[in-house]
């Protein structure tokens, strides 16, 4: 089976003792965090940093702390199992992010082109409209918050 590692660079803010996870709205697969795939011979980190670039625009940023990472294995359009090896880091971002923007997304074929709408997620709220393993991620990011802070 073959491995793929993925990235998910996770932006928090605190905001009156509330925690928030930067989300966006994909214009055809629901509410997502950023994420994506390694490339090969990339260092993780980089891929990272890139990833977040890619799918937000924010390019002022460094990983702080590693979350955490999760297993799943999925089928790909030919009908063969994968194995994606998922990897959560706490990245911080320039100051003063917006409230929401909108940025075009860029990167891979089957994202440039589209839209992605950006704004602040509360944690540990009803999420809505999110896929599963973005439901994974969010629990993940609740249980560091737990024991980091």
């Amino acid at each position: 089976m073959k491995k793929i590692l993925k990235v998910c660079p996770c932006i928090l803010k605190e905001e009156k003792g509330k925690w928030f996870i930067l989300a966006f709205k994909h214009p055809i697969a629901g509410n997502q965090i950023p994420k994506g795939t390694v490339e090969p011979n990339e260092e993780i980190e980089k891929a990272t940093l890139r990833e977040l670039k890619e799918e937000s625009g924010i390019s002022e940023a460094r990983i702080e702390n590693f979350i955490g990472k999760f297993d799943r294995v999925v089928e790909n359009e030919d009908g063969n199992l994968e194995h994606h090896e998922w990897h959560l880091f706490d990245v911080r971002a320039e100051n003063n992010l917006p409230k929401n923007w909108n940025h075009n997304a860029e990167g891979s074929s089957e994202e440039n082109g589209l839209v992605f709408h950006f704004f602040w997620q509360e944690l540990s709220v009803d999420y809505k409209n999110y896929h599963e393993y973005f439901l994974k991620v969010l629990e993940l990011v609740e249980n560091y918050l737990k024991y980091k802070f």
